[in-house]
């Protein structure tokens, strides 16, 4: 795991990588947009300080505000940004899990491994000032452990990242549970915030992103998208750019090797056939387009089983 340099805007606090854990944690005061092609090979979660962002996950765009956290799991398409309200100030703290040893810690916790887990709780949460309070001194506390570098002290972390991998979920559960109590898919805005934003341009995003997904397999034109969508071509690419950070283009092909991805593990299907059904046809462009967003070629994602 590769250290990062500060941007300008950005007073960088800590970041350190021990163990199978990424942790981070910034205040960022001006004006800043996730530049990079944003996925990764491993579970995240954004604990949120002070101020608000907005994170958009495969097609949702989540408004995560003070005392709240975020979930992304492994490989999801995401990008964080500054909310309407234009004030970008915000301090995070930001942890990283990958496979190992996480899978196996959260198996023998009762918990179906770190993919099932990701799938289930990407979304966002608040938590109370008691479970917050257990937060502020777990984050202190594998800050701590991971500066020692000892067996002892990176056991103490690896235990208190796990803890509040579950903290989440038990909230995320019971935040669920009270939802299907009262009858409703989602909190109402007299809650603390609305977590899902689903007006304007962010419901029109949601809706093609699905689309985009559902039918990968596909030709699109940018013209016939936007014919679809009752949109202008520039419109379309405008609007999908400032939410997702993406161009349609390359949305449509990160749902491709999405799904190549699935067929590559679940099915015995050839690499030119896989080729084919996720819309790609040329086999060279394909295997080209999957070793630049999954750092191995088609056949090593298969043989390591996805891994």
């Amino acid at each position: 795991m590769e250290l990062r340099t500060p941007l300008p805007t950005e007073d960088l606090l800590f970041s350190r990588y021990e163990s199978g854990l990424f942790v981070e944690e910034a205040i960022r005061h001006g004006i800043y947009t996730m530049q990079t092609r944003h996925f990764h090979d491993s579970i995240e979660i954004n604990f949120l300080l002070r101020g608000d962002r907005f994170y958009f996950i495969e097609q949702d765009t989540y408004h995560v505000g003070e005392g709240m956290a975020v979930l992304i799991g492994r490989n999801l398409l995401h990008k964080a940004s500054t909310p309407d309200s234009g004030n970008p100030y915000h301090h995070r703290f930001l942890l990283q899990y990958d496979f190992e040893p996480y899978d196996d810690l959260l198996r023998r916790l009762g918990f179906v491994g770190l993919d099932a887990f990701g799938e289930r709780y990407s979304t966002a949460v608040s938590f109370s000032p008691e479970d917050w309070q257990h937060i502020a001194a777990s984050a202190s506390l594998i800050k701590a452990c991971i500066t020692e570098n000892s067996a002892s002290s990176r056991a103490r972390m690896t235990l208190a990242a796990a803890d509040l991998l579950i903290l989440f979920a038990q909230n995320a559960d019971r935040e669920r549970a009270r939802d299907l109590t009262q009858g409703r898919a989602l909190p109402t805005s007299s809650e603390k915030e609305s977590y899902l934003v689903r007006t304007g341009v962010y419901q029109k995003v949601h809706e093609i992103a699905l689309y985009l997904q559902k039918t990968c397999g596909e030709e699109h034109s940018l013209d016939e998208i936007a014919a679809r969508f009752y949109v202008s071509r520039s419109n379309l690419t405008r609007m999908f750019k400032s939410v997702t950070g993406f161009t349609v283009t390359e949305y449509l092909a990160f749902a491709r090797i999405k799904k190549a991805r699935a067929l590559l593990l679940d099915t015995r299907l050839t690499i030119t056939e896989i080729a084919e059904q996720t819309g790609f046809g040329n086999v060279t462009y394909f295997e080209r387009t999957f070793k630049r967003m999954a750092a191995m070629t088609p056949l090593q994602y298969r043989k390591n089983g996805g891994k």
